[in-house]
């Protein structure tokens, strides 16, 4: 089926900072890995249960629930009680065994979507007291501090920076991104829509609140610099 939230990794190894996981099925678990147990997303960390907590996708909705875990699962601020479903919202903030696993739920497209039809002439701006840009340097700086970016993140925000307040389309973002790869019978680099999500989370939490990356739900991505 097709993903109906998203799962993205800030902390939790063997996994990288803002790996994304697509929800794509109607139960997810979440643990440790042994010889007798292999979880959809398996963490190293010992302290981690090797069946930790799962995710069920009951009627359009996700549900977490805490599997009897030794040092339990937090949502938020709540601890929350074994074997007991509970519901998730967006951007929720889930934590396993304490903060030794920090994962942030998304429904898929839960973004703001955007009034094609707005006027984006009364919006463009070239530049903001939270965030600059300098092309010839190939830099960034947010709330004056310089921040570092990969070259996909740099290739993502110098395309949607160029075309801001102005819909970039998901087929436009992956043939800039990903033009190494090698296009599919429709002239589309073979892409994920987890890899240009990740992409798109990691460029998110950079550039923190200066500037809003939206989507545009089935479209695309604007870059906003009035916030």
């Amino acid at each position: 089926m097709e993903p109906l939230a998203y799962l993205y990794v800030k902390k939790g190894l063997p996994f990288p900072v803002g790996a994304c996981v697509a929800l794509d099925k109607e139960r997810y678990s979440l643990g440790r890995a042994s010889k007798d147990v292999k979880p959809d997303l398996a963490f190293v960390h010992q302290c981690i249960s090797r069946l930790h907590a799962s995710i069920d996708i009951i009627e359009g909705k996700a549900f977490i629930c805490d599997l009897g875990s030794k040092l339990g699962t937090e949502v938020g601020t709540e601890r929350l009680r074994p074997h007991q479903p509970y519901p998730l919202k967006n951007y929720d903030l889930i934590r396993l065994a304490g903060e030794m696993v920090q994962l942030q739920f998304v429904y898929a497209y839960a973004e703001q979507t955007l009034d094609l039809n707005l006027d984006v002439s009364a919006m463009l701006d070239t530049a903001t007291d939270a965030f600059a840009i300098d092309m010839h340097k190939r830099s960034c700086t947010v709330f004056n501090k310089p921040i570092s970016l990969s070259e996909k993140e740099w290739n993502l925000l110098l395309l949607l920076y160029e075309r801001r307040c102005q819909l970039v389309s998901t087929e436009d973002l992956i043939k800039a991104v990903w033009s190494e790869r090698s296009p599919q019978a429709n002239g589309i680099p073979d892409v994920s829509l987890t890899e240009v999500n990740s992409l798109i989370y990691r460029v998110r939490q950079k550039l923190k609140n200066a500037v809003k990356l939206e989507n545009v739900r089935g479209k695309g991505y604007v870059l906003n610099l009035k916030v």
